[in-house]
């Protein structure tokens, strides 16, 4: 259809995802994009070039588009974009859903990027969140760049349940046993009563595990068999429970050249490493610091203000 007559439809009904041509009488490709975000944000589009320039790329992704494919074009490729654009569309609502459901309890910071780095991690916590409870899941990235917003994100999209977050690095070294997994009255000195821990708090939902590389090499060990048997004792208890969770793991070290150095296990590594999430730092996606500035702005203004608005100079 022209571009006029396929932005008419899609004021009527929002398509799933839309391939547009780069050059068009009517409307360029990239005028046609920014119409049809105008309308839904979330629509994917897939640009079409004759051209296969590096820079038409890069420009038609830094505009917005989801996918870029030069001519001629390959028809299993184009089926295979199609059906993870759509996929990448759906996660965008869920992700939307999340964040409208963070918003009334109070959560300010959600995960916001175009970035293609930020599209690609959004494919993935959409990937994660269809592998079921059971499979485990590593998330690394640097000190603060929101890896668990990232495991938030995977749980609320796919787990029923609570999110439970354990603070590998927060935990004394001589109770990390006891907070993830609980203990009986008495089990030691100042016991005073039992302990529900981590592992049992998050039954049904998810475990966070947060810079999981800071744990010892005993508690490693544990943590593995709690992995590969699913069941778990409290400490001072002969009773064998059963941890219906999914574990979450993150950390800003790189657990391969741990396991290398035999500071880490690798076998509880091989089996956090079944899905792997990398989340970027924003040195990496500088394009979305307009982005994230003005989502600060409009998630610190006062209900019924208009958000400020930042000069080029100072956003400069």
């Amino acid at each position: 259809v022209s571009p006029l007559e396929a932005l008419a439809r899609a004021h009527e009904c929002p398509p799933a995802a839309v391939f547009v041509d780069l050059a068009m009488p009517e409307m360029d490709g990239v005028g046609v994009m920014r119409a049809l975000h105008g309308i839904d944000a979330t629509i994917p589009v897939i640009m079409i070039t004759a051209f296969g320039d590096m820079q038409s790329a890069v420009q038609a992704v830094q505009n917005g588009a989801y996918e870029f494919l030069t001519k001629p074009l390959d028809l299993h490729r184009l089926r295979l974009i199609a059906r993870r654009a759509i996929e990448y569309r759906q996660m965008s609502a869920r992700m939307a859903a999340i964040e409208v459901a963070a918003h009334k309890e109070g959560v300010g910071t959600q995960l916001v990027g175009r970035h293609p780095t930020m599209i690609d991690l959004f494919k993935a916590i959409g990937s994660a969140s269809r592998q079921g409870n059971r499979s485990t899941v590593l998330i690394t990235g640097e000190t603060g760049t929101g890896k668990e917003l990232v495991a938030h994100a995977i749980h609320e999209a796919g787990t029923a349940g609570p999110f439970v977050v354990a603070n590998c690095a927060g935990m004394v070294e001589t109770l990390v046993e006891s907070e993830l997994f609980g203990h009986e009255q008495g089990a030691y000195t100042g016991a005073s009563r039992r302990r529900i821990g981590r592992v049992e708090a998050a039954s049904g939902g998810t475990v966070f595990l947060d810079e999981v590389g800071e744990l010892t090499a005993s508690m490693q060990l544990k943590l593995l068999r709690v992995i590969e048997t699913g069941e778990f004792q409290r400490v001072g208890s002969n009773t064998t429970l059963r941890a219906d969770v999914r574990f979450i793991a993150a950390t800003h070290r790189d657990l391969a050249v741990e396991v290398k150095e035999c500071r880490f296990r690798k076998d509880l590594f091989y089996r956090f490493n079944v899905v792997c999430i990398r989340v970027p730092p924003l040195r990496e996606r500088r394009e979305d610091i307009p982005l994230l500035i003005d989502h600060f702005l409009r998630a610190h203004a006062s209900p019924g203000d208009v958000p400020a608005l930042i000069s080029p100079d100072a956003l400069s």
